[in-house]
């Protein structure tokens, strides 16, 4: 079962994440 509400927050979910990982890596290697 997946929803169009269930695609939208798992899109946003992995936008976050990747967001995450750039600021993490611009901590460390910037």
């Amino acid at each position: 079962m997946n929803s169009n509400a269930e695609r939208i927050i798992f899109r946003r979910r992995k936008a976050g994440l990747h967001r995450f990982l750039a600021s993490m890596r611009q901590l460390i290697f910037g």
